[in-house]
């Protein structure tokens, strides 16, 4: 059977590509087909098969009604709670911006009288997560303005306005996803192990200030007349070995400290999960 073109598909695309500041070849690449390929699709020589059509939805948040011009709107309409759930699974992909994730315990909350909440925390000034900042000073104004409007001290027309003043603001700034990798056990438990040892440099950083002071006295009264960067060199190896020694003293503890902090972790999860399930009305 001959394929049906599908009218608007291409340009749609085009106007996507365009959006994401990507060549041909760029935005290929990113679909995983060749350029030819997207040149037949945004020519409306060919269309994008239904994987291809799905996968472009779900990397970039558009929606297929407005890839098949049924709708004006580029980017999915939030419908359910399912569509928030995935927003912020996506988010967790995103490089340059980085959120954490905390929620009371239910069972101390409801002792201390107080209402349970989920907190989703962006840090200003985190670093490597650049992004971060502009989105919460965006937040910090959104969190006045939304106040404003909800008091009715603002019209719709000045809310809606500043809304889409602050989401061309942040088109400006493209994000990159971040690759999910399928690791196995042992990979995992060589990555766990560089984050604490990662850790315990952070956590002991005056010990690790103290290790190199006591490498450089070292290298000085050993070798007093080297070259400057040899002496630089000596230094640097030293401190190497002297850190390694000390991380392999301190590491066993700080796995078993861990350990027992996920253990505790889940045992709080599991609680909060039975506690949960006792109030939710379907399960009675």
């Amino acid at each position: 059977m001959k394929e049906r073109n599908v009218p608007g598909v291409g340009s749609k695309l085009k106007e996507l590509r365009v959006s994401l500041d990507k060549n041909q070849k760029e935005f290929a690449a990113m679909l995983g087909v060749r350029q030819s390929t997207l040149s037949s699709y945004e020519n409306d020589v060919s269309i994008p098969s239904i994987d291809v059509l799905y996968d472009i939805a779900t990397k970039f948040g558009i929606s297929l009604d407005w890839m098949f011009g049924l709708s004006d709107s580029m980017t999915r309409e939030i419908s359910n709670l399912g569509d928030v759930f995935r927003m912020f699974f996506e988010m967790d992909e995103l490089d340059g911006l980085r959120y954490e994730v905390e929620c009371d315990d239910l069972a101390i909350a409801e002792q201390d009288d107080t209402w349970p909440a989920a907190c989703i925390k962006f840090y200003r000034d985190l670093p490597f997560h650049d992004l971060n900042k502009l989105f919460f000073d965006t937040m910090q104004e959104y969190e006045h303005i939304r106040q404003e409007f909800n008091d009715c001290y603002m019209s719709l027309e000045s809310y809606e306005g500043w809304e889409k003043e602050a989401i061309k603001k942040g088109e400006v700034y493209l994000i990159d996803k971040k690759e999910r990798i399928n690791l196995n056990a042992a990979e995992r438990a060589k990555i766990r192990k560089q984050i604490l040892i990662a850790q315990l440099r952070y956590r002991d950083v005056r010990q690790m200030i103290a290790i190199a002071n006591k490498a450089s006295d070292q290298v000085e009264a050993e070798y007093p007349d080297i070259d400057i960067r040899e002496k630089e060199r000596l230094i640097d190896e030293r401190f190497t070995k002297m850190a390694h020694e000390y991380e392999d003293t301190m590491l066993p503890g700080l796995i078993k400290e861990t350990e027992e902090e996920r253990k505790i972790r889940n045992e709080r999860f599991a609680s909060r999960k039975r506690y949960s399930d006792d109030e939710d009305p379907d399960t009675n």
